[in-house]
């Protein structure tokens, strides 16, 4: 070990001292959101090594996949049913609209990381995401509705999302509400 590495294993150590270790507590591990392109160059492998490497959305159950026709929504517990109506509705005009056709997994987590930052600045409190009904998808599933389905939930900014109306996209793109920028 190099110097600095001792300084900080020491600094660790002493910071340690007195800690105990919780122990009859159910922890659950928190799944990072990263990109999920990983499990597609390993489906060559065990199905025991696989399941290791699935997409969070991959790994739900198969009721809880949205097929291409599907509705999906969501909302969080401190949206007023007037706000949900309005949402559903498609009752706003925003401009913050992002297409996602065409995307793998991997581009539609990074575009939709920086369109939500971008979305932040405009301060809209709507928006629209096109993500396609994976008519065109060669698994069962359609991949990008599924992701941005799981991916919408587990944002803090979205508060609600809801299936767009058929002149916006239908259950090929959803309505969001944002949280205001604090």
């Amino acid at each position: 070990m190099n110097k600095m590495s001792e300084k900080v294993d020491t600094n660790f150590q002493q910071a340690m001292q007195g800690v105990k270790r919780l122990t009859g507590i159910n922890r659950t591990p928190i799944v990072k959101q990263t990109l999920f392109m990983r499990h597609k160059a390993n489906r060559h492998k065990s199905a025991s090594t696989q399941d290791i490497n699935l997409a969070p959305w991959e790994q739900l159950n198969s009721a809880d996949r949205v097929r291409a026709h599907c509705t999906v929504s969501f909302q969080h517990n401190s949206v007023t049913t007037k706000q949900l109506t309005r949402l559903r509705r498609g009752d706003f005009s925003t401009p913050c609209v992002i297409d996602l056709h065409g995307l793998t997994e991997a581009k539609a987590e990074a575009q939709l990381t920086q369109w939500l930052l971008r979305c932040r600045h405009k301060s809209p409190r709507y928006a629209l995401i096109i993500h396609g009904k994976g008519l065109g998808s060669t698994t069962d599933d359609p991949v990008l509705k599924n992701f941005v389905n799981w991916w919408l939930r587990n944002q803090p900014r979205i508060l609600a999302f809801s299936s767009a109306l058929p002149a916006d996209g239908g259950t090929g793109a959803v309505y969001a509400l944002l949280a205001g920028v604090s």
